[in-house]
């Protein structure tokens, strides 16, 4: 759960990075605009779902999930298309979803104790 939830704070740092500090994007297209295909999503659909698809905690993820790969692809969009005003402006509603994440995760991390 900890390696997810640093890929996860990876992916969201290479697109605050890619606006803020006008890096090159330090992801593909498909590992930025499909859930499936970052890091956390290979953990989520992957291991996570074999060992803890049953908990609700577990299953409240995604739709978390596909949201910060809405928003991350509409932030680079805007930055490519040269708005960097409107995808700075877009940047603290994916910090809310990482932030979610976490406390989604911490939820999970809790349940899992508790059945053990």
């Amino acid at each position: 759960l900890l390696v997810a939830q640093q890929d996860h704070e990876k992916w969201v740092k290479r697109v605050l990075m890619a606006v803020e500090e006008e890096e090159p994007l330090q992801l593909s297209w498909e590992e930025l605009t499909n859930h499936q295909h970052c890091r956390f999503g290979h953990w989520y659909y992957g291991h996570g779902q074999a060992h803890y698809g049953n908990l609700p905690e577990f299953i409240a993820l995604e739709a978390t999930h596909i949201k910060v790969h809405e928003i991350g692809p509409q932030i680079i969009r805007l930055r490519d298309a040269g708005d960097i005003a409107a995808a700075k402006a877009l940047c603290p509603q994916l910090l809310v979803l990482r932030d979610q994440i976490f406390e989604q995760i911490g939820s999970l991390q809790h349940a899992v104790f508790m059945v053990k």
